[in-house]
């Protein structure tokens, strides 16, 4: 049995993104696993924008980053579900890592090089685009996206990004989305 923390970050309650978040869940409960899902834009553990000058992470944790870490720490498998618009994950996505994904609790730097202190957790990322995945792959969208995921917001923590989902053509009407479902069964089951 796993512990499963699915976060998503989509604004609108109609967004295919809980769709997929969804159909992991009942995938992975009826396997018998432990599983959460977190809408930022809904939860009563809502982050306001951080601010570095109030340096709270440095000195004392607030409600919601107590809330989320524990959350974070008794997870084997996070899965972050949203869509990329301009380039990258909403911004409600960023500023959870910034408040939540802090120095003592996800890394600490040795002799000048980062130490992740959250490995044995692994991630999977699936997100939809408004266009195809074959222009963010020959633009280098898809490579970039990757990096930054997979290196910074990932690694730098110790975890590791099992995979990356990318469902591409929601906004030019050739999106099959039952078929995107199908997958994301497949994906639920590895």
């Amino acid at each position: 049995m796993k512990n499963i923390l699915i976060i998503t970050a989509h604004p609108s309650e109609n967004g295919f993104t809980h769709k997929i978040a969804k159909k992991y869940f009942d995938i992975r409960k009826k396997l018998g696993d432990q599983v959460d899902i977190i809408n930022l834009y809904k939860t009563k553990y809502k982050q306001n924008f951080f601010s570095f000058e109030n340096k709270q992470y440095k000195n004392k944790l607030t409600r919601e980053q107590k809330y989320f870490q524990k959350k974070i720490f008794l997870a084997d498998r996070l899965v972050f579900i949203f869509p990329i618009w301009t380039g990258d994950a909403p911004s409600i996505l960023k500023n959870w890592f910034d408040w939540n994904i802090t120095p003592r609790f996800a890394f600490t730097y040795s002799h000048g090089m980062v130490k992740g202190l959250l490995k044995g957790r692994e991630v999977c990322v699936i997100t939809t685009l408004g266009g195809s995945v074959f222009l963010y792959k020959i633009f280098g969208l898809y490579g970039a996206i990757k990096t930054i995921w997979k290196r910074f917001r990932i690694g730098f923590s110790g975890m590791n990004l099992k995979k990356m989902y990318m469902f591409g053509g929601f906004d030019t009407g050739f999106v099959k989305r039952d078929k995107i479902l199908k997958k994301i069964e497949k994906i639920a089951l590895k």
